[in-house]
């Protein structure tokens, strides 16, 4: 886990990553899913919350080189104008890329998302 602070507003970051990394909100996920949705909300791979302009968390599972990988953001209002991102990738075990460079590449990626 990363944990940063970033001063960007939590629902400005909120646009920012979910555009970033593609992720679903409840209701996209229910539209796009349709019956299966609420199946789709109990597995560790999809995640969403939120409590707008104070909380957002997100999940979603991605695959690269053919190994899974859940990558979890969670956004936290720290202050007016400033957010704390906390962030958790976990990794296939077939992944050839180590747990350890793929947080420090999805920190990266989410810190330029943020225009950081």
């Amino acid at each position: 886990m990363i944990t940063f602070s970033v001063p960007v507003d939590v629902d400005l970051a909120f646009v920012k990553i979910k555009r970033e990394y593609g992720y679903f909100t409840e209701q996209e996920i229910r539209q796009e899913w349709g019956s299966l949705a609420s199946m789709k909300l109990k597995t560790f791979e999809y995640a969403y919350d939120a409590t707008p302009s104070v909380y957002y968390h997100m999940r979603s599972s991605t695959k690269h080189e053919g190994a899974n990988y859940i990558i979890d953001h969670q956004i936290e209002k720290k202050g007016a104008g400033e957010s704390q991102i906390i962030l958790t990738v976990w990794v296939d075990t077939r992944s050839t890329i180590s747990p350890s460079d793929v947080m420090k590449s999805v920190a990266v990626r989410t810190r330029k998302s943020l225009n950081q």
